[in-house]
């Protein structure tokens, strides 16, 4: 796993990592609000990178059904903490 800060010369809030530590991690954001987006997917001697980008659904301009799929699966705690 690693945080792409820069990306040609522009600063950037990216995480890099395979496919087996997105499917722990994917889990655990989508439980905190968070909606992760893959935006480059690529294979390293046979093993799948991911580049991805994190968002809070409730800060962003996502789409009513994005934030509904967010409420399924956040905590309670979280909702508390994200929604209102």
């Amino acid at each position: 796993m690693k945080h792409i800060a820069m990306k040609y010369g522009q600063e950037e809030n990216l995480m890099e990592l395979t496919t087996e530590e997105l499917a722990t991690l994917e889990p655990f954001l989508n439980r905190l609000g968070i909606r992760v987006r893959t935006t480059i997917y690529h294979t390293e001697n046979g093993v799948g990178i991911h580049e991805i980008q994190a968002e809070n659904v409730y800060k962003a301009w996502i789409s009513p059904s994005d934030r509904a799929r967010a409420d399924e699966h956040m905590t309670p705690d979280a909702l508390k903490r994200y929604k209102y």
